[in-house]
């Protein structure tokens, strides 16, 4: 989460002492531990290097590498960083076309729709006895960033949303 595209840990103010590498040490170590857990990317993944920079403005066929690295971890979803709409929306479909992951965002919807732009914005996931539901958030993108986007209103987008997901669930634990 907030790795802005550092796949491997550098040695400058800019990589926050955060990496992909990093991630991918924890996880292991918990996946040998044999611990029930869930992976949640909280976004601002796809820029912040001159690699990630590439990938999220003009490669598509070799898919990104930050997609590819959270599929081989296991990652249960992605929740979109303001970050992500740099690009516009034409690039955030590229990047989240290159792999499976599911992207969740209950409050960011198409301008003309009103639905979410990435689909359903919440997931169901049951963890040892734990029924566990997921709903993802953006926060505020720059005005006019990415066209035909809209970022509404949290508590509005997170109650409706709730209620949807309830609606056919029994939900043991939240997370937002």
């Amino acid at each position: 989460s907030d790795i802005h595209g550092h796949l491997l840990l550098e040695s400058s103010e800019k990589s926050k002492g955060f990496s992909m590498g990093q991630i991918a040490s924890l996880m292991r170590a918990r996946r040998t531990a044999d611990m029930h857990y869930l992976y949640i990317d909280n976004g601002d993944i796809i820029q912040g290097t001159p690699l990630t920079h590439y990938y999220g403005k003009h490669e598509s066929r070799l898919g990104h590498p930050v997609m590819k690295a959270l599929e081989y971890l296991n990652c249960d979803a992605i929740v979109p960083g303001n970050h992500e709409f740099n690009y516009g929306i034409e690039r955030i479909h590229a990047v989240k076309a290159s792999s499976s992951l599911p992207w969740l965002a209950a409050n960011t919807i198409h301008q003309d729709t009103g639905e979410p732009i990435f689909g359903v914005p919440y997931l169901i996931r049951k963890v040892g006895e734990i029924t566990i539901g997921i709903v993802g958030l953006t926060c505020n993108v720059a005005d006019g960033e990415c066209e035909g986007v809209m970022i509404g209103d949290e508590i509005n987008a997170l109650e409706h949303w709730i209620g949807v997901m309830k609606s056919s669930n029994k939900i043991d634990l939240l997370i937002v």
